[in-house]
């Protein structure tokens, strides 16, 4: 049985606009500034890079993976995790990337000290299977 009414993301959109100023009142112009400056402050100390543009989907990758001081260890390091999960269950599954991913963020941190953020965190506005 189909329910009587369905809510699709144009409802909770239009929901939200309409109840936005019983939410409250605009920050101040001062504090909308202070935010502003802190996130520009944060995007120039490591910023997502845009893929380059013969990437069709233009998804953004970490700007550690360019880092040459790394380059030795990112020529290596998918061929690694390769090897690790070999013989993972869900290895050829939807959604395998995620646990790719997973396990190449915590190599990379535990045995190389190397931050890196996964496409999925550098593009959170892109659905990865």
């Amino acid at each position: 049985m189909r329910p009587a009414h369905r809510l699709g993301p144009w409802f909770v959109a239009a929901a939200l606009l309409w109840a936005a100023p019983a939410l409250g009142e605009d920050p101040p112009p001062a504090q909308l500034k202070d935010q502003k400056a802190a996130a520009e402050k944060a995007l120039d100390e490591r910023g997502p890079e845009v893929a380059p543009a013969d990437d069709p989907g233009g998804i953004r990758r970490d700007p550690v993976e360019k880092d040459p001081r790394h380059a030795d260890v990112f020529a290596k390091i998918d061929e690694e995790v390769e090897a690790l999960l070999k013989e993972h269950p869900a290895r050829g599954a939807m959604g395998f990337c995620h646990v790719f991913w997973a396990t190449k963020k915590r190599l990379l941190q535990e045995k190389y000290g190397i931050e890196w953020r996964a496409p999925d965190e550098m593009n959170p506005q892109v659905i990865f299977d």
